[in-house]
């Protein structure tokens, strides 16, 4: 029997509940996570393209913070082994018929993952990090059977294992982090050229508005994804070490952000091109303000990062 210490992050989406999952893990290795928000830090490209991992890989994260990550088919055996010797396990599971997901329970078959962190052999259960539901982000300690634990990995391997050539992710110390702050290894220049491509794109958002309902149509699903990706970009930036006492031009830029992404979803579906046309002129407003803001966010960044140096 053995549970190890273990934290949650449940303030908002990450990239997948895989990124859930691993900042659980290494809050039970006892390492610091602001690397992982560094990590989801996306940037814009042109055309409403997001580069992932933009700023930091997650490979580098691990070399920055000291851990990795060992990717495996597990027993009963050989999960009590990794949390005995104080390593959180990733677990790829089927969440068909995952226990204590009533909602979805027999009905919806997807890959997911869970962190194990304990087990109590005696009692056959195991201890896990998973949300409540299909699309909440409340993440919380759950207790699930070990059975149906292996079970469900089982499905995992069985449906998936093509495409995921490990069910399983140990994680565990590979000795001291770097003691330098993870914001003194940003380069700048990556969001300098990011502020050019999210101006353009910003414009392009004017424009497609200003064409009317038929084009805010047609580019919802390619802009929508687009500023749901820098949303929560700007989040996760919120949450790193460099904005730990907040950011009043981060938080406008989110905002307003938000007021975009708003507006292109009831314009697409409404499919009311008289709501579009009566929104040409506050569209124009709040990309004249993101664009100021964005300005202003980016020279915030620049100073934070030479503070950091």
């Amino acid at each position: 029997m053995k549970k190890l210490n273990v934290k949650v992050f449940d303030k908002f989406w990450l990239r997948s509940c895989y990124y859930h999952d691993l900042y659980s893990g290494l809050s039970c290795l006892g390492i610091d996570a602001d690397g992982l928000f560094w990590t989801n830090v996306a940037l814009a490209e042109k055309n409403f393209g997001v580069a992932e991992e933009a700023v930091f890989s997650e490979f580098s994260n691990e070399k920055i913070y000291g851990y990795a990550q060992i990717g495996c088919d597990i027993s009963e055996n050989i999960l009590c082994k990794c949390i005995d010797g104080g390593c959180p396990v990733i677990v790829g599971v089927d969440r068909c018929n995952l226990e204590k997901r009533v909602a979805i329970n027999g009905k919806i078959h997807a890959p997911h993952f869970l962190l194990v962190y304990g087990y109590d052999e005696f009692a056959g259960t195991v201890n896990i990090i998973d949300h409540d539901e299909v699309s909440s982000c409340k993440y919380r300690e759950k207790t699930i059977t070990t059975d149906n634990l292996f079970f469900t990995n089982k499905e995992y391997k069985e449906n998936y294992g093509k495409n995921y050539p490990h069910s399983c992710k140990v994680l565990y110390k590979t000795g001291q982090p770097i003691r330098e702050k993870i914001s003194q290894k940003v380069d700048f220049r990556k969001f300098v050229k990011a502020r050019e491509n999210s101006a353009e794109n910003l414009e392009e958002t004017e424009r497609l508005f200003m064409r009317g309902g038929k084009a805010v149509a047609e580019s919802y699903e390619t802009v929508i994804e687009y500023l749901k990706k820098m949303r929560r970009s700007l989040r996760c930036l919120e949450q790193t070490e460099m904005f730990a006492n907040g950011d009043k031009d981060l938080s406008e830029t989110f905002d307003l952000y938000s007021k975009l992404a708003t507006a292109f979803w009831k314009g697409h579906y409404r499919l009311n091109f008289d709501y579009v046309a009566g929104m040409a002129t506050e569209i124009s407003d709040i990309v004249c303000a993101a664009q100021k803001s964005e300005d202003k966010l980016l020279k915030s960044i620049e100073n934070r990062i030479k503070q950091g140096r």
